[in-house]
């Protein structure tokens, strides 16, 4: 895939994520330890995550930003509604464009 279908589909993706209502995600940070939020935008570079109701062991955080860095895992369910699906070719889902 060249470097646009590689943007289009990132695009897509972040779409899925932040589009509609709320929803809480669970981030892991490097350090292992695990927090709540709402993850509401990333820059261009997805190097910072913009959040909301940041869950840490001192209370609730109203909007925060976390460096990428710093985070090992982003954790929520995907809702693609209103976009319109696009298969990928097989090869690029993990299946052996190479005969048996």
């Amino acid at each position: 895939m060249d470097d646009a279908g590689l943007r289009r589909h990132s695009l897509r993706m972040w779409a899925g994520l932040l589009a509609g209502d709320a929803r809480g995600a669970q981030v892991t940070l490097r350090d292992g330890k695990t927090v709540g939020a709402v993850v509401r935008e990333t820059n261009a570079e997805q190097t910072l995550f913009n959040v909301s109701r940041l869950e840490t062991p001192l209370g609730v955080v109203p909007e925060a930003q976390l460096r990428a860095r710093g985070v090992a895992m982003l954790r929520f369910d995907i809702h693609l509604d209103g976009i319109e699906p696009v298969a990928a070719p097989a090869a690029q889902v993990g299946q052996s464009s190479v005969p048996r």
